[in-house]
């Protein structure tokens, strides 16, 4: 099997920028991006360091990578194209909803992100180290959310899906993140 979908490898460990890029399936996010979304979180939340949430090496928290995404779906709805939504739905709990989402995202060990995409029913591992996507049999994938949905202190697996605009937005597109503090503390 060949994957014939966009991926990005990796480059300067920006591992959560391309697994957000690889789940969505094209660049959408760059390290400007990934930096206004931290600088955005940190505003949000000024009790909030920048070490937590963005490292040197390019690893950004779950917080920012909710609102990047929301950075990218927001121009996106504007234009009534569509609304990508991060939902951190752990998907251990129903992995069969890889089928139906653009893609999602998984924080290993809360050192690395990697993507996971469903086209046409094959799943795909989609690791920014890795030279290509891998697929995945249906089992393997099971064992894998099983495998790592300890991996991260809060969720280790997300979705991101796509929602078509069918009118004008409501700019309720932020705020992701502090529900989504406020719902682990």
């Amino acid at each position: 099997l060949v994957y014939a979908g966009y991926f990005e490898r990796q480059i300067q460990s920006r591992c959560g920028m391309h697994a957000l890029n690889n789940a969505l399936g094209q660049r959408n996010s760059t390290v400007p991006t990934m930096r206004a979304a931290c600088d955005r979180y940190l505003a949000m939340f000024p009790s909030e360091v920048r070490a937590d949430n963005e490292k040197p090496s390019g690893w950004y928290s779950m917080n920012v990578m909710v609102l990047a995404v929301e950075m990218i779906s927001k121009p996106l709805a504007a234009r009534h194209e569509r609304h990508y939504d991060l939902r951190w739905e752990p998907l251990f709990r129903n992995p069969g909803v890889i089928h139906q989402c653009v893609g999602a995202v998984a924080n290993l060990r809360q050192q690395h992100w990697i993507a996971l995409k469903s086209v046409d029913g094959q799943i795909w591992r989609l690791d920014s180290l890795d030279p290509a996507p891998t697929p995945m049999k249906e089992l393997d994938y099971n064992w894998f959310i099983r495998a790592n949905r300890g991996a991260d202190p809060i969720f280790a697996l997300a979705l991101i899906t796509n929602r078509r605009c069918r009118r004008s937005p409501t700019g309720r597109l932020s705020g992701a993140a502090a529900y989504y503090n406020h719902m682990t503390e």
